[in-house]
């Protein structure tokens, strides 16, 4: 049964006088979905193919390649206000994003690779994007780009750890007021925001042989467990603001131990942070996407060889000691129908 069907038989009832069903795309079969947004990818590189050839020789300007860019994206958001479909929308998605990199190469040649200012640029372009695409794949895309941007710009002040904990606690922020900002005019903006912040966070901690960093590995660590641990003491503070006095602040002792204890690996922590994030909200997704984050944080954890096993080891040991004492500590003190 369709929904042409249902409303033939509503009609036939005397239940509705409408006379035709509205076109619904959303319903129309995943491989159709996919083949559509296929082919708006291949239209969207086609056209980027096609001035690329034709404007070969201005592509060597920085400036040029920027004006380009921003025009591709200026264009992209009146192809998104224009129409929806899976096709369009995928079309104007290529185009923003070969707009975006072609503005962030045009700053790289405009300035110079090294100059943080390229990246603070980029932060300030992708936020923009983010308030004036009114799409939530691209908003997520922009967050995550916006997110990149920012843990460069700091990492290169030398000050590691302090991106972690802007991260950390605007994933924070965000998840505690979920209810406010969902019940908003611009709950679709937040929701891509909050789950894209949540993405930067879990897969930003990647193993630092592929990141340039500037301290030793052992400090880079310790700094970046902070930036996490920041943002979990603020989120289990925030949450348990409205619980009696002595269990709000076991879970503030509880938090500070894993972090502590979680030191030498960070992912931990921002795995936690997540995963305790979304059981509040209730998202399946977004426990899931923790757990996903922290096997494959563990994953790349044990092969980097600047830890002894022993430390690894400990490191593990130390956070499921934690969390099992502190399991058994809230059972043991607080029973889940006093708790409840």
């Amino acid at each position: 049964m369709n929904l042409v069907t249902v409303l033939e038989r509503l009609r036939a009832e005397g239940l509705t006088t409408a006379t035709a069903a509205a076109d619904d795309p959303a319903h129309s079969p995943w491989y159709v979905r996919a083949m559509l947004g296929f082919c708006g990818w291949i239209a969207g590189i086609l056209i980027v193919a096609f001035f690329g050839v034709i404007l070969a020789s201005l592509f060597r300007e920085g400036v040029v390649l920027i004006a380009i860019g921003i025009a591709l994206c200026v264009v992209a958001s009146a192809v998104y206000r224009w129409k929806t479909g899976d096709l369009v929308e995928q079309f104007a998605l290529a185009m923003s994003l070969a707009g975006q990199f072609m503005v962030a190469f045009g700053l790289g040649e405009a300035l110079t690779w090294k100059d943080r200012s390229v990246a603070g640029l980029l932060v300030a372009f992708q936020v923009a994007l983010v308030v004036l695409m009114p799409n939530f794949l691209h908003r997520l895309l922009s967050t995550l780009f916006a997110a990149t941007a920012l843990y460069y710009a700091l990492d290169k002040t030398g000050t590691e750890g302090i991106a972690a904990g802007v991260l950390s606690l605007g994933f924070a922020a965000l998840w505690v007021n979920e209810t406010r900002w969902r019940a908003s005019r611009h709950a679709s903006m937040f929701c891509a925001i909050a789950w894209g912040v949540g993405i930067a966070v879990l897969a930003w901690d990647v193993p630092p042989v592929v990141r340039e960093i500037s301290l030793s590995l052992t400090t880079w660590r310790v700094l970046e467990t902070a930036g996490y641990g920041v943002g979990l003491i603020y989120f289990v503070a925030a949450s348990s603001a409205a619980a009696p006095l002595r269990l709000r602040a076991f879970a503030l002792v509880a938090a500070g131990a894993l972090v502590i204890a979680a030191s030498p690996a960070p992912g931990i922590v921002a795995g936690i942070l997540v995963l305790i994030a979304g059981f509040r909200a209730g998202v399946v997704t977004l426990v899931g996407l923790a757990i996903a984050g922290v096997i494959g944080y563990l994953s790349a954890y044990y092969y980097q060889l600047d830890q002894s096993l022993l430390v690894k080891a400990g490191a593990l040991a130390g956070t499921g000691a934690v969390l099992l004492l502190a399991r058994f500590g809230l059972m043991r003190a607080w029973p889940a129908e006093r708790v409840s």
